[in-house]
């Protein structure tokens, strides 16, 4: 009977909304990208403290799961977007967590045997990353469609940086070819596609804003999906006002 009153106190403890967990996942994720970048820089620990990050990535994600059901169906329908949003977001921020690792891991092995170019290389992904994810961050808080394309534009670059990592692996002439050369390969495509699902959860803050997702308004192939998912907005805005006679 004692311990009933601390139960009770702990049960009736306001939790973070989903809305305040996505965010803190976006925080952590970031974390994890910067000590990526300092582990590639020689830093001590570094692998520890991404492993601590996609623990704790992992477990938002299972606690999201786990309420997202339960709140949609309690919530009134404007809510249920953004709730729907949370959990889509937090599945991809949780497989960067994963990424981030994988990428860490093969870093340790292969550090000090790496090429000036390639740990510059992979400095450079990095950076992008946690720009990415940043942005990513602001434009979910501030529901700014705009910021979010602007994520979607910067992905650009990590596939360049890509690119050229495994084309200059993939070239038997070229002096980076050796028996690391698939760590290296592997190392890339780990932060390739952790890029890839940063660009899923801007392209769901345009979702959330608008209705659409950018992938579903391509319609031509002349055209990038930043100015279809830009016309889509101006359509919705005149649709909504007042037509000028």
């Amino acid at each position: 009977m004692a311990n009933a009153p601390t139960i009770a106190k702990l049960d009736n403890e306001k939790k973070d909304s989903l809305t305040e967990m996505t965010q803190r996942a976006y925080a952590v994720a970031i974390t994890a990208s910067q000590s990526a970048a300092d582990l590639i820089l020689g830093a001590k620990g570094g692998i520890d403290h991404i492993a601590e990050c996609e623990r704790e990535l992992d477990e938002l994600d299972r606690e999201i799961d786990e309420r997202v059901a339960t709140e949609i169906a309690q919530a009134p329908l404007e809510e249920v977007r953004e709730k729907l949003a949370c959990l889509k977001c937090m599945i991809d921020l949780e497989r960067v967590g994963d990424l981030l690792l994988s990428f860490a891991t093969r870093a340790d092995t292969v550090h000090f045997r790496l090429d000036m170019q390639d740990l510059h290389d992979f400095g450079d992904m990095l950076a992008v990353l946690a720009k990415m994810l940043s942005e990513t961050d602001r434009a979910f808080a501030s529901r700014d469609h705009t910021r979010a394309l602007e994520v979607l534009r910067t992905d650009r670059e990590v596939d360049r940086l890509h690119n050229l990592i495994v084309m200059r692996r993939l070239e038997p002439e070229m002096a980076f070819s050796g028996p690391d050369s698939i760590h290296v390969i592997s190392m890339a495509q780990a932060i390739e596609r952790a890029a890839d699902h940063v660009k899923n959860t801007a392209e769901e803050v345009c979702h959330l804003v608008s209705g659409h997702t950018v992938r579903h308004l391509l319609r031509a192939k002349d055209r990038s999906s930043e100015q279809l998912y830009l016309e889509h907005l101006r359509r919705q805005h005149l649709g909504g006002g007042t037509r000028a006679s």
